[in-house]
């Protein structure tokens, strides 16, 4: 009678495990990557609606907004505020630097920076396409390399802030 294992046994056993485990590994990285698109998508929304809840109660007298970047390396997204409607000069209150695993597919790279300001009061979309009511302007996030895995931020000219992914 033989007690023990033989080394092909062995062998064949440990080959298995790490089949199973790549395949988990895989399944895992795909997991975190869109929940930080999510956790992306939600962070912008929210920082969209506090420039606006700034910009209605006229906080410290200013505008308020948010700046999208497309930069090489990575992507961000920043608070600002500014004595213009314009905005011509901003003063960053929050930056939010985006992971490596997410970019942002519009506004465009090489393009200038989309800037989403507020009106004091009103908290309405400042843009010369206003007061059109299904003008919108558009935010979109993806997992890098995987296009086809996005969201979309609306700001629509009333300041109504929508999100889907």
């Amino acid at each position: 009678m033989r007690r023990g294992f033989t080394l092909l046994e062995l062998m064949i056993v440990i080959s298995i495990i790490v089949v199973v485990g790549g395949f988990v590994w895989i399944g895992l990285s795909n997991i975190g990557s869109s929940q930080e698109l999510k956790n992306v998508t939600l962070v912008a929304a929210n920082i969209l609606r506090d420039a606006q809840q700034r910009s209605t109660v006229q906080q410290d007298g200013y505008y308020w907004g948010v700046q999208f970047e497309n930069v090489d390396g990575r992507d961000k997204f920043t608070l600002f505020r500014t004595t213009t409607r314009s905005a011509d000069n901003i003063e960053e209150v929050v930056l939010t630097t985006m992971r490596s695993t997410v970019e942002l597919v519009k506004p465009v790279k090489n393009n200038s920076p989309l800037k989403v300001i507020f009106n004091q009061i009103t908290g309405q979309l400042i843009s010369t396409s206003c007061p059109s009511s299904d003008f919108f302007e558009e935010v979109e996030i993806s997992v890098v390399n995987k296009e086809e895995d996005k969201s979309q931020i609306k700001i629509f000219c009333n300041g109504r802030v929508e999100f889907q992914k």
